[in-house]
């Protein structure tokens, strides 16, 4: 997931963790911040913190938060893939030789960092606004740290279906892609939106943000269903002809029938996905 602003976020991304190794009430020390560095550092070209800060950019939100957004976004993609990385047994190509013991709690410290990022950008936002949005119902008021921890969860029970690789069909295919890929992506929407669902002066509300959330995760199983076609991911490609054309179709339908609901140019985020899918399906 290049980006433009991937190298000014990912610069971000370092500094905040150098701050948090150097504070006395840090979420690191120096041992384990040379032992996660190899795992954040192979995400460093390809997160979407980028996308995530240029849209939070493109909808009024200030600097300051759109930048710890585009952070937020490159930590929680880091833990994500470094657990497929793990599950294809690929994290040994840039950890080196460390102990199965040393992976596992590098992946469990992506997580807690994620959350601690997340806890963060939380803070920010209460001292600029209030902990609570005044445009919604109390039922629907949303809080980042709880957000993330039932996105995580929702994507290791993707991990676990794919890992299972029972009854594999189309229906599976999509509701792992939507697990792993599509509530994942639903969090850097909500990182990039949150906002301006807190800032009194901005006519964006619950019902707006919530349209937006499930945009992104049909934009999500779609750039699920790019990546396998381009990795020439067999889970995708034993598909037959048919079963290619049922998936890519769904998808397409789903992402244009929520796209009409936003007033957004997608055009860019669109363009290389549909390229895509008209190769699948050719």
């Amino acid at each position: 997931m290049t980006h433009p602003n991937n190298f000014f976020i990912s610069k971000a991304t370092r500094g905040w963790l150098t701050t948090e190794t150097k504070s006395p009430k840090g979420q690191l020390d120096r041992q384990s911040r040379k032992l996660l560095q190899p795992a954040i550092n192979h995400c460093k070209a390809k997160h979407p913190g980028g996308l995530v800060h240029s849209l939070a950019t493109d909808m009024g939100v200030t600097p300051e938060l759109a930048k710890m957004a585009g952070i937020c976004a490159e930590l929680f993609y880091a833990a994500c893939s470094f657990t497929d990385d793990l599950q294809d047994n690929d994290a040994r190509k840039y950890m080196g030789e460390v102990s199965l013991s040393l992976l596992i709690n590098t992946q469990a410290h992506l997580f807690a960092l994620s959350g601690a990022a997340a806890n963060f950008y939380q803070k920010k936002l209460q001292d600029k606004y209030s902990s609570v949005s005044t445009k919604c119902k109390t039922s629907d008021n949303l809080n980042l740290c709880g957000f993330l921890f039932q996105t995580s969860s929702q994507m290791l029970n993707g991990q676990y279906y794919e890992l299972q690789h029972e009854n594999w069909n189309p229906d599976i295919y999509i509701k792992v892609a939507y697990l792993s890929s599509g509530k994942q992506f639903s969090y850097y929407l909500l990182l990039a939106l949150y906002p301006n669902l807190l800032d009194p002066d901005k006519k964006f509300h619950c019902n707006e943000l919530h349209n937006w959330l499930k945009w992104s995760e049909y934009y999500g199983i779609g750039l699920q269903i790019t990546t396998d076609y381009k990795t020439q991911d067999p889970r995708l490609l034993d598909f037959t002809e048919a079963e290619l054309e049922i998936i890519v179709a769904e998808t397409q339908k789903q992402l244009e029938a929520t796209q009409m609901l936003l007033d957004y140019d997608f055009k860019s985020l669109l363009s290389e996905l549909y390229s895509v899918f008209s190769r699948i399906c050719s």
